[in-house]
């Protein structure tokens, strides 16, 4: 599965370099699942200690599924092209450990290696304990860097989610709950494959490690192949003056210390918010189901962080609300005065899909939009 996904990632036209972290990750699971093809093997001589070597070299390619995965979701939602540099070399300081401490073991005696993590006998010496304990530490060392990667991209996508609303007015497409979905995996992954390294597993559970692997493999494959970047389409970017994307999604959640040193004045602002709401009063620019503020800043002629900044101080919503208000507002008297379909109304109002006007609507009115509808039967 994972030769597969590397071979159809490598034939994709990727100029912003966003899924060559994608093709990391899977060429270091491709060496791990390369463990259980050498399991088949015999259990004896020779093919013993080769399949040992094939564990043994797995080691440090878990390491480095973490950091792969944290790469490309920062391409997929960085607001400018965010390439791999030098400062991030200390992301694979596990990897360069762990191959270190599984240098000293596979470079062992093939009867040590059996007794460390076979099933050999014999007496316990220094260099066993040593060999022995840098492994321990090399597993635990994963579980560490697994647990706070994860908390690390829960975060980032929480902040890029809220960035979303910012800049968009439809966020379907863009969300990456999928990759929620997968970060619930891992947590499952680091749940049961330590005690797995550490005790192992009965025989009637011994599958799980395997089966959980596969789930996240093929979750990955399916919904990684597809998923295009938030904020950076065809080549250029939804907000050409942001700046890194670190700064600028942890900017999104400080709007005071953002436009502190703004050239704005309020008689700015307020002259920025009523070409907004001419655009929208006027010209209905909120009907247009592909709104952004990249669109919205250029119909008014004022810069995105401008229009932005103006939409968050002065106004007091996200462009996503302000524009979802405008919508909601337009629909409510279709629904109450006409017998179009509630679906037609989604799209006459702007919105791309059932379920987000759904959403919208109950967060404006707390109600459902059908049961908006039947409010007039009974009003």
């Amino acid at each position: 599965m994972s030769f597969v996904a590397i071979c159809l990632l490598a034939l994709r036209r990727d100029t912003n370099g966003i899924y060559r972290p994608l093709i990391l990750f899977f060429s270091a699971n491709a060496f791990t699942e390369a463990v259980s093809i050498f399991e088949a093997f015999p259990e004896y001589g020779y093919f013993k200690d080769l399949s040992l070597i094939a564990v043994i070299i797995s080691i440090p390619a878990f390491l480095l599924l973490a950091p792969a995965l944290w790469f490309y979701v920062r391409g997929l939602t960085s607001e400018t092209r965010h390439a791999v540099t030098k400062k991030d070399a200390k992301h694979f300081i596990p990897f360069v450990l762990g191959i270190i401490a599984c240098s000293f073991l596979l470079f062992s005696p093939a009867t040590i290696r059996h007794q460390i993590i076979g099933d050999g006998d014999g007496p316990t010496t220094a260099w066993i304990v040593a060999v022995t304990l840098m492994i321990l530490f090399v597993m635990l060392m994963w579980a560490g860097q697994v647990t706070l990667y994860i908390i690390a991209l829960i975060r980032r996508i929480s902040i890029y989610r809220a960035r979303l609303k910012d800049v968009f007015a439809s966020t379907e497409g863009r969300e990456l709950t999928w990759i929620v979905w997968m970060i619930v995996l891992l947590v499952a992954t680091v749940i049961i494959i330590l005690p797995d390294f550490i005790i192992g597993f009965p025989d009637p559970i011994s599958f799980l490690p395997s089966v959980i692997g596969v789930v996240l493999i093929g979750f990955l494959s399916i919904w990684g192949l597809r998923q295009m970047p938030g904020f950076i389409v065809t080549g250029e970017t939804e907000l050409p003056n942001a700046e890194t994307a670190e700064d600028d999604l942890q900017a999104s959640r400080q709007p005071l210390i953002k436009y502190e040193k703004s050239a704005l004045t309020p008689e700015d602002t307020s002259r920025i918010a009523k070409k907004i709401e001419t655009a929208m009063a006027v010209d209905k620019l909120y009907l247009d189901p592909n709104l952004s503020l990249r669109v919205l800043a250029k119909h008014v002629a004022v810069p995105p962080n401008y229009v932005s900044q103006t939409l968050n101080g002065q106004i007091g919503e996200t462009f996503f609300d302000y524009i979802n208000r405008w919508r909601i507002n337009y629909a409510k008297p279709l629904l109450m005065s006409s017998d179009e379909t509630v679906l037609n109304i989604t799209y006459d109002a702007g919105f791309n899909s059932r379920s987000s006007f759904y959403k919208a609507f109950k967060k404006e009115t707390g109600l459902t939009p059908t049961a908006y509808r039947s409010s007039r039967a009974t009003a």
